[in-house]
């Protein structure tokens, strides 16, 4: 199920995209920097549990999920 968002510059998602083998669930350039800082903010603020990954630990799980999901199986 997928719910109707836009995307930042208000264009419509391509949710077919997403089970269709172009899953993205890590960010490039300006993107990942500004995730990778909030997220240094919610560890910082308590908001994660204590030992709470590295964000680069993070991130490589987040690609290695996608990668699997990307997958075309035939």
């Amino acid at each position: 199920m997928f719910f109707a968002e836009k995307a930042p510059d208000r264009t419509p998602i391509d949710y077919a995209a997403a089970v269709n083998g172009g899953l993205r669930l890590v960010p490039a350039g300006d993107g990942l920097k500004a995730l990778e800082e909030d997220y240094a903010r919610m560890v910082d603020d308590g908001l994660l549990l204590e030992d709470a990954e590295p964000f680069e630990a993070l991130m490589a799980r987040c690609a290695d999920i996608a990668e699997r999901a990307n997958c075309v199986r035939e």
